[in-house]
């Protein structure tokens, strides 16, 4: 049983991982589309 599940202490860090990973890209892919945003509008203009 041991020897086929991994340790729990790299579970929880992969997990972490793949978590930050996720905000990173969500953060990036938002603050694109506000950046666009604010291209178009035509305050980013004046």
């Amino acid at each position: 049983m041991a020897t086929i599940s991994p340790p729990p202490r790299l579970a929880t860090t992969g997990d972490l991982k793949k978590i930050a990973w996720r905000h990173l890209a969500q953060a990036r892919r938002t603050e694109h589309e506000r950046r666009l945003k604010l291209q178009t509008s035509p305050k980013f203009h004046l």
